[in-house]
């Protein structure tokens, strides 16, 4: 009884441990017991030449007015283009949130989008990025209201 409560206990314990383990090298890595998601900042990094969001979709519980914040790695070599007119670092495809997006004017590698409450649905977005404004990377995940 004792022998198996403690193989219990150890298998739960390497189990938590594997569900925390972040093995991708463009986030840092490591053990990271105390990341917690949060649908208003998702987090976006560049893994093998893809753009990753932490989160799809991202899932907001709706105010009257909502932002969101997108932030690539601040150590990391990618930003949001500088030229947001031709290569928006997120823009809402049809049908589109009635919303107010652009780059942070103090960090280029945060953008925020603000919006009035939306009808419950699933709004696809795309994500651009670039390391020198040139070559741009894009992806094309989703916001759903609730």
């Amino acid at each position: 009884m004792k022998r198996s409560i403690l193989v219990a206990v150890i298998s739960s314990l390497l189990l938590g441990a594997c569900a925390f383990f972040d093995a991708d090298k463009d986030r840092g890595g490591g053990i990271r017991p105390f990341v917690q998601i949060s649908p208003n900042n998702p987090r976006v990094t560049v893994s093998n030449g893809y753009v990753v969001v932490d989160q799809e979709p991202i899932a907001i519980v709706q105010r009257d007015r909502n932002t969101i914040v997108w932030a690539l790695d601040p150590n990391g070599p990618y930003y949001f283009p500088t030229d947001e007119r031709r290569h928006p670092g997120i823009d809402f495809l049809p049908p589109k949130l009635t919303n107010d997006c652009k780059r942070d004017p103090s960090d280029s590698r945060k953008y925020l989008c603000n919006y009035n409450r939306a009808n419950k649905a699933k709004y696809a977005y795309q994500i651009t990025v670039t390391k020198n404004d040139q070559d741009f990377l894009q992806s094309d995940p989703t916001v759903m209201n609730d």
